[in-house]
């Protein structure tokens, strides 16, 4: 592909190369550059493309894409533009003959909820006999077929390697999608992508946005950098469908030029949840609009289940989606990995890993097993926000008949470190035991549970850890198994 249609759409400030080049390949890891192939510096959160790019040039790269001035003046082969990881995107986009022009893309956004919004709105356009592709942080669908692709954050493989996947991989995906003959895309938009411009080239048919709540502080630093990458979705969309029972969905019609709908339980908003039933049957309540009243019913249970299953609802109708497929779409699903998941017998799985998911997680399982006590096994991820720790501590002592404190993607901090931190917050006059090892605290968890409920927290549909030495296979789910198996034989 000619050099200038790599570029059109992207924001050149001055160029010392000539447009009409062939390229084979982009990147930005010079490890992968080579003859005809385009390498873009990206300035990220640990290394800074900019020093690379001898490497780059001296492995035969046609050309170099910079935002840094100085970076520009003291190299040739160079084209300076305003913003280097937009233009990424961008190139990406043209190099695949932009795959979403004529795909309708419905981007979900928010702090928790994003994933199993995703698969409710999935499951109800397949219901709708529509052509339809997933993009989740637990897997990429495609017509009911999943599809991986390598390269991508801290795996190899799409399905779990971050909640919005990089350009390179993303727009792939795309192409794949529209050869496919895919009419919707449902996608997960993480903030980071957002703040990213990972999504910058997209012009998304609906935007939803779930809640909003502390979480990834480590990279936003405060909570209104946060807030406003989730705003960048509501400025690439035809249509915002926005939680008006959030205080930070309340505020973001104030930051956007778009038509936008409200969806949840108070008489205030568009689409609204009333004779509400949460129990340990599923989730059911009528959904009332303007024009609509509907029946639903979910297998999945919990207030999260109702916010979730009431956007994925509001959005298909939105979308000129007929009453009968939704409500089919909604009670089809019956399960989402990882979320909520029951793995054994009074045993549950949870991906919460925020202080605002604990507490809506654990005051879920509060309700349904009214008559049980809850044992809740939790730990905190390594370099990352470390204020939440102590607070993820006080809620689940609190919240808790038991708690045991364990490790939990502790990536390059001592595990123990992470602990002590968790520490600082809980409540001293609770049961609560300390054990590092995660499979020794979920053994130990199961030998206490009896009759009550089991919940893990923090890992869902991961089967890794990582920690000092890198990333490796840790399965929830197997150790579950054995440990069960263990615990009989030794009964």
């Amino acid at each position: 592909m000619r050099l200038f249609r790599l570029m059109e759409g992207t924001e050149i400030i001055r160029s010392k190369v000539c447009l009409d080049l062939e390229i084979n390949n982009i990147c930005s890891d010079s490890r992968k550059a080579e003859k005809n192939t385009v390498f873009v510096a990206i300035k990220g959160i640990n290394r800074n493309g900019n020093n690379y790019i001898f490497d780059a040039l001296n492995a035969g790269c046609s050309c170099i894409i910079t935002d840094d001035e100085n970076i520009y003046y003291e190299h040739e082969k160079t084209i300076l533009t305003y913003d280097s990881r937009r233009t990424l995107a961008v190139m990406w986009d043209n190099f695949y003959n932009n795959p979403t022009k004529n795909i309708k893309v419905i981007g979900i956004t928010g702090t928790n909820g994003k994933t199993s919004t995703s698969y409710y709105l999935y499951e109800i356009l397949k219901s709708a006999g529509k052509s339809v592709g997933l993009i989740s942080s637990i897997k990429c669908i495609v017509n009911g077929e999943k599809i991986d692709y390598g390269g991508g954050g801290e795996t190899v493989d799409i399905t779990s390697a971050m909640t919005t996947p990089d350009p390179e991989i993303l727009y792939k995906v795309f192409d794949n999608m529209r050869k496919s003959g895919v009419e919707y895309v449902v996608m997960e938009a993480s903030s980071h992508a957002l703040e990213l411009s990972k999504l910058y080239p997209i012009e998304f048919e609906l935007g939803i946005f779930t809640n909003l709540s502390r979480e990834h502080l480590d990279f936003h630093k405060n909570m209104d950098n946060y807030f406003f990458s989730k705003i960048k979705l509501f400025c690439k969309c035809r249509l915002a469908l926005i939680n008006g029972d959030d205080k930070y969905g309340e505020k973001i019609p104030k930051f956007i030029n778009r038509e936008f709908v409200t969806y949840g339980t108070s008489r205030r908003c568009d689409f609204r949840a009333e004779n509400i039933n949460l129990d340990t049957g599923g989730t059911s309540y009528t959904l009332m609009g303007e024009n609509t009243s509907l029946n639903i019913k979910t297998m999945m249970c919990g207030e999260f289940s109702l916010y979730n299953s009431m956007a994925a609802s509001s959005g298909a109708y939105l979308l000129g989606v007929d009453s009968e497929s939704i409500q089919k779409g909604c009670k089809e699903l019956l399960k989402i990995e990882g979320r909520m998941e029951c793995v054994a017998e009074g045993i549950f799985i949870d991906y919460a890993h925020s202080p605002v998911a604990f507490e809506k997680v654990i005051a879920s399982a509060r309700r349904l097993f009214s008559d049980k006590k809850l044992i809740v096994i939790f730990g905190c991820g390594g370099n990352r926000d470390k204020s939440k720790r102590a607070l993820m501590g006080k809620l689940t002592t609190k919240m808790a008949d038991a708690t045991i404190i364990t490790s939990d993607n502790p990536r390059d901090e001592d595990k123990l470190d992470i602990i002590m931190d968790i520490e600082k917050g809980i409540d001293r006059n609770s049961i609560f035991y300390i054990v590092p090892d995660r499979k020794d605290a979920i053994e130990l968890g199961i030998r206490m549970r009896g009759d009550n409920i089991l919940l893990i927290l923090g890992k869902g549909h991961e089967n890794y850890e990582i920690d000092q030495n890198g990333k490796h296979f840790f399965s929830e789910k197997e150790i579950i198994k054995e440990a069960l198996l263990k615990y009989e034989s030794d009964k």
